[in-house]
């Protein structure tokens, strides 16, 4: 069984949006688990967004998911749940650029990444430190305590109003024991009601079957996983494309604690310009406010004043989106419910979390995301026969070193869709987000001079030297999202750095689990679904390069010899650079699948290529002039060069590579000479070195560099050269081939033994050939952004661990500046299409 922990109600405006119910009590999306995990997922996420005829291709072509999945000691499937409810609203990002660019992208997520992120606190860290958990800041024991009755009763304490109002109610002074006496007084129903009518959050824990059976439970089971539904009409209102997909839209954050703030920091984390407004009398704790408010700049307003409630309206006139999470009623109360909000901005997209939804005797309680745990079942199967619990926060398993992140996306805008009145609805044991209404017409924003706010800066609204409340502040910027960022975020002075730290588990260890649990963060991020409907990032600077993470597309396939080594060299230049970099292995056509989506890349850094010498052969192979690496690509750095090794058969009678060619000259067209493929460049140097000394021998091609070996070994073949020294040094080793030579300058230290063909051959002084690999960039890429990956990549390739790993590999650091590389791959590109033009060659 899969299980959402909350559920969300989005209700569609402007012509097109899912409603999604995610409740966990009564929507578990039973899973098929004789397929992969993935393939589960896939499922997941199809009944997340609904409708497959909303969706114009399989989804399983549009998403994927890489990595081990993590083990929690949980019967829930965690990994899944995570990884399915990032995948739904990557996937509607991304259906958004399309329908914006015509352009298509796919989502991949990490599963390990996606598994940490269900609990992110845990890896924050701020100036090396980590930071005070929430319930550090009450010592209110947030945990299960038996009652009168043997049920077991979750208390919420987590905020100083809320622990006063449970040791007010309980009478007991703050410490576990008393807590557990006092409850233990008081029978599970009576307790429950009671803290209900003093507003506290509190329930007892319920089976899934419990739940079903009590009234709030029944009205969630109601409500269908997903749902379309239209509230009003209204005129379009264009959406502009951009680099990022939610670049012009601008979001008014009221929401406290988690979910709310979850909400409008997804939407920032693909673009979107949120103003987060909290009030300066209940502020979130500095831990809680670094997670939720990335990407946002902040303000105080108090909403019990009439003054700050008018600046309020006013921000709600400019803005195109509107998250609030209090009390069902609350906003209402103060003139900013979803019609109040329609009134002040027509069109606008309101959204609303609650606890247990807008309808249903619980409508207006408080909750949090454990007590969506403790009544929906999820507390009860997680504790087994014994006491309940919460889910765990962290695998069971070792933590990566890298920061774990939501499913990583790039992505643009929507086009001019019909617009309406909107109402989207979120809650967390069953609930809603009430997305608001309106009639179509976009509102101006009101521009002044104002200086950009740093992230996580609150600007005090009603105080001295804070920007202009009511009026958005030109200038200021977001900081850059979060999906799988691993940036600094706070600048130089204040980091938060989301990895987990030597110590981890000993922290773990001190840390309290039940008042610090953030689960829901994630799965919430669903809400922002509802925002989609409503339809380049802040200017990056060079120097500000790289704030998220890098995709490096690979045009060959995993486990090959350029994958080999670009997974142990980028490993160690996303350290350099500090945010992660996601290998993304596109094979095909001799390297040029990979390259022509590298075509499409922006110039702005963050999608990179691992190229090899076939970006030098392909274009005449294929007549692809579009993929000339002079005009199409930049280099960023050169990596290493790897030479071919001439093998030949073990029972060939020759004694070095001048004999072996002497017997091949002497005897036109006898022997066979195998290639990893037409058009590779080991067939190419074979064809280069053939007419230097006119050899006439056989072709055989294969798929791939292997098969040739395996065959070569066999006897079927008689030579050839091969690119892969980890393939070719167990069968040298062994005896199955022989090593006569090498096609670089010098020789190679993982075969010192073994002369080069230069060397051997006087008829080939000077020669020099082989494989190479370089990092490229996008046209256009700012020479800065180059410089910075220049010498990353140096740094690495400088590494002593990188360095024995390609020596195994047979590669050699190629020591130029991008410059140099790029003549470097300008004259390759010359040699070998003139070789190919000469002999005919063309891919088959």
């Amino acid at each position: 069984m899969f299980f959402i922990l909350q559920s969300a109600k989005l209700y569609v405006g402007r012509g097109y949006y899912p409603r999604l119910d995610f409740a966990p009590h009564s929507h578990g999306i039973v899973m098929d688990s004789s397929i992969s995990l993935a393939g589960q997922a896939h499922q997941a996420v199809a009944a997340l967004l609904g409708t497959p005829a909303a969706w114009d291709e399989p989804i399983a072509s549009r998403l994927r998911f890489h990595g081990e999945p993590p083990v929690f000691d949980s019967p829930h499937l965690l990994t899944l749940s995570a990884g399915a409810a990032i995948g739904a609203y990557a996937l509607a990002i991304e259906r958004w650029w399309h329908l914006a660019t015509g352009q298509r992208q796919t989502v991949a997520i990490d599963w390990m990444q996606a598994a940490c992120s269900l609990n992110p606190g845990h890896f924050q860290k701020q100036s090396g430190y980590v930071l005070p958990a929430l319930s550090l800041l009450t010592e209110l024991k947030a945990d299960f305590y038996q009652t009168a009755d043997q049920r077991w009763f979750f208390p919420i304490g987590s905020y100083p109003h809320l622990r006063d109002g449970v040791l007010d109610l309980l009478q007991c002074p703050n410490n576990a024991a008393s807590l557990g006496a006092a409850i233990g007084r008081w029978n599970s129903h009576d307790l429950e009601e009671a803290f209900a009518a003093h507003k506290l959050p509190g329930a007892y824990a319920r089976s899934r079957e419990e739940w079903l059976a009590h009234p709030q439970g029944r009205l969630l089971a109601s409500r269908p996983v997903i749902e379309i539904q239209k509230i009003d009409d209204s005129a379009p209102e264009p959406a502009r494309a951009a680099s990022r997909p939610l670049e012009h839209l601008r979001v008014l954050d009221l929401g406290h604690v988690i979910a709310g703030p979850v909400v409008a920091r997804t939407l920032a984390e693909h673009g979107a310009d949120v103003l987060r407004v909290t009030s300066p009398f209940m502020q979130d704790p500095f831990r809680q406010t670094i997670d939720t408010n990335i990407g946002k700049r902040s303000a105080f307003l108090d909403l019990d004043r009439a003054v700050d409630c008018q600046r309020a309206r006013e921000l709600i006139a400019g803005a195109d989106v509107v998250v609030q999470s209090w009390r069902p009623g609350s906003m209402a109360r103060r003139g900013f419910g979803p019609g109040e909000a329609a009134a002040i901005r027509p069109g606008v997209v309101y959204v609303s979390v609650t606890a247990y939804g807008d309808e249903g005797p619980w409508a207006t309680r408080g909750g949090f995301e454990q007590l969506g745990q403790t009544v929906s079942g999820v507390a009860v199967r997680e504790g087994g026969a014994g006491r309940p619990r919460v889910v765990p926060p962290l695998p069971a398993q070792r933590l990566p070193d890298g920061i774990p992140g939501r499913g990583r996306r790039h992505a643009g805008a929507d086009p001019a869709r019909p617009r309406g009145r909107q109402l989207s609805r979120q809650s967390v044991a069953g609930a809603h987000l009430d997305v608001g209404a309106g009639t179509g017409r976009r509102a101006r924003f009101r521009r002044r001079s104002a200086p950009a706010a740093a992230p996580f800066r609150r600007s005090a609204g009603a105080h001295a030297g804070s920007p202009p409340i009511g009026v958005w502040p030109a200038g200021a910027t977001a900081t850059g999202g979060a999906v799988i960022a691993h940036p600094a975020a706070l600048g130089p002075a204040s980091r938060a750095q989301r990895r987990p730290s030597a110590g981890l588990a000993e922290q773990l260890e001190k840390r309290p689990q039940g008042g610090d649990l953030t689960m829901s963060r994630n799965l919430i991020c669903a809400a922002s679904l509802a925002v989609l409907a409503a339809g380049a990032p802040w200017t990056q600077t060079a120097a500000a390069y790289p704030e998220k993470a890098i995709t490096l597309i690979i045009g060959f396939a995993p486990g090959g010899p350029t994958d080999a080594i670009g997974r142990v060299l980028f490993k160690k230049v996303a350290e350099e650079l500090r945010v992660p970099i996601v290998i993304e292995n596109r094979p095909g056509a001799g390297g040029n699948i990979g390259a022509q989506e590298f075509l499409r890349a922006q110039p702005d850094g963050y999608t990179l290529m691992y190229g090899t010498s076939s970006i030098t052969t392909a274009p005449a192979l294929f007549n692809r002039q579009d993929l000339n690496p002079k005009t199409a690509f930049v280099a960023a750095g050169c990596s290493v060069a790897v030479p071919l090794i001439l093998l030949a058969a073990k029972n060939l009678p020759a004694a070095d590579a001048r004999d072996f060619y002497q017997q091949v000259k002497a005897q036109p067209g006898k022997y066979f000479m195998g290639s990893s493929g037409n058009g590779s460049i080991d067939h190419l140097v074979a064809m280069d070195v053939a007419a230097k000394l006119d050899l006439d021998f056989q072709h055989v091609p294969y798929k791939g560099n292997g098969p040739a070996l395996t065959d070569l070994a066999a006897g079927n073949t008689s030579f050839m050269y091969s690119g892969s020294f980890n393939s070719a040094l167990p069968f040298i080793e062994s005896g199955q081939v022989r090593a006569l030579a090498v096609t670089s300058a010098r020789r190679s230290a993982a075969l010192p033994d073994v002369p080069t063909l230069s060397e051997s051959v006087p008829a080939l002084k000077g020669y020099d050939a082989g494989t190479w690999q370089v990092l490229l960039a996008p046209k256009g890429t700012p020479a800065a952004v180059l410089d910075k990956l220049d010498t990353a990549l140096r740094a690495a390739l400088q590494d002593p661990s990188v360095r024995d790993s390609l020596r195994f590999q047979g590669a050699e650091v190629m020591d130029k500046t991008p410059a140099q590389c790029q003549d470097f791959i300008d004259s390759e590109y010359d040699r070998w299409s003139g070789t190919i033009d000469r002999l005919g060659l063309e891919a088959r």
